[in-house]
């Protein structure tokens, strides 16, 4: 038994490494508006992608064996990358929340209030509270997925996250990652040697 488990737990592993995830975002700005989003998530290998729906526009992440963070960023309609290096990247280079979409050290801090299941069906309800914020989330361990977040302040929620659908091993996200290396790519630093080409104008 004590084997197959672990079978199980590493069959999880691999599975989790080829997804594609689909959320709903669902926020309240301080005014009261109401926005809905949906974020797909593909993830093959050490590589991953974020792209809303029906958006042209994508990021494509990929960990190198030096485990520094590359950025390309894609535009679908016209089949064009543009590649970034390491010193051209702004804002967080934390792979965890590339790969998993929360940031490691965070979830280390939340309480875990209980779990239930099995491999890649455990599901870990856990909560953290700072002085104005709640955080709820049911956390898929094995196969490093969010599949609910709620944010509250003031007993209001500002922010919630759900897991629409997602497939393991999904040859969607291989179909993606194929898809990117067939448009044309430009180095960032190269773009203003690209001052003809229309798609930079814009």
């Amino acid at each position: 038994m004590l084997n197959a488990k672990a079978d199980d737990a590493n069959s999880c592993q691999l599975e989790q490494q080829h997804v594609f995830a689909q959320y709903d975002i669902n926020d309240v700005t301080k005014q009261g508006n109401k926005t809905l989003q949906q974020l797909n998530l593909y993830r093959l290998d050490n590589q991953v992608i974020h792209q809303y729906e029906h958006n042209n526009i994508g990021l494509w992440w990929t960990k190198t064996s030096h485990n520094r963070l590359m950025l390309n960023r894609f535009f679908d309609h016209e089949k064009r990358v543009i590649e970034y290096q390491a010193d051209e990247i702004t804002g967080s280079f934390d792979w965890h929340t590339k790969y998993q979409l929360i940031n490691e050290e965070f979830l280390t801090k939340m309480k875990l209030v209980k779990s239930t299941g099995e491999a890649c069906n455990t599901e870990q309800v856990l909560t953290y509270q700072s002085a104005e914020t709640t955080y709820q989330l049911v956390w898929l361990p094995n196969l490093k997925l969010i599949k609910s977040l709620k944010v509250s302040q003031a007993e209001q929620i500002i922010s919630q996250w759900s897991l629409v659908k997602y497939s393991l091993a999904s040859d969607k996200a291989k179909e993606k990652f194929t898809q990117l290396l067939d448009y044309k790519s430009t180095d960032y630093a190269d773009i203003g040697d690209n001052e003809n080409d229309t798609f930079y104008r814009r």
